[in-house]
């Protein structure tokens, strides 16, 4: 009716619900944030406020875990490498210390001897081809080249050892 109508232009003047229909979803949610204004002020605040952080947060979160993740593949790469290195150190260690005993052998000659360094040497080296900077590896050289008489070398390799190892 007219007069139906009237009241609902009313009610709608005033901002109150007009009874033609049913109120909708987000005609209800406006009233209510018009009502309560700083609940709603506070809220959206607090929304932007999370939003912003995990924009910020986030990435930066994941970005540490995957430097983390890199650094522990690193670390275990490393590690293998070592053991893998480990083998051709402790080879060349037998045969430097094998040298004192066939050094008092009367029949072991000096092309024998050259021969002990050199595979010691080589043991060394094939340490050293897969840890560029095994700190056991160069002082173990270094050693190596001190009982065959290279000074400069056993220097050299021995200031590597030290560069290179944290325990000096």
């Amino acid at each position: 009716s007219a007069a139906d109508f009237a009241d609902d232009l009313e009610r709608w003047l005033r901002d109150e619900p007009v009874l033609a229909r049913r109120p909708t979803l987000v005609y209800r949610l406006n009233r209510a944030l018009a009502r309560k204004r700083p609940v709603a002020i506070a809220l959206s605040l607090g929304a932007a406020a999370v939003l912003i952080v995990m924009i910020v947060v986030v990435p930066r979160w994941m970005s540490a875990a995957d430097a983390r993740r890199r650094l522990e593949e690193a670390q275990n790469r490393r590690s293998d490498a070592m053991d893998r290195a480990r083998v051709h150190v402790e080879r060349a260690r037998r045969l430097l210390e094998s040298l004192p005993v066939a050094l008092r052998n009367p029949r072991f000659s000096d092309a024998e001897l050259d021969k002990l360094l050199s595979d010691a040497c080589a043991e060394f080296g094939a340490a050293l081809a897969i840890v560029p900077d095994h700190p056991d590896a160069l002082l173990g050289l270094a050693r190596a080249h001190v009982a065959a008489g290279r000074r400069d070398a056993a220097l050299d390799g021995l200031g590597k050892a030290i560069a290179a190892s944290p325990r000096f």
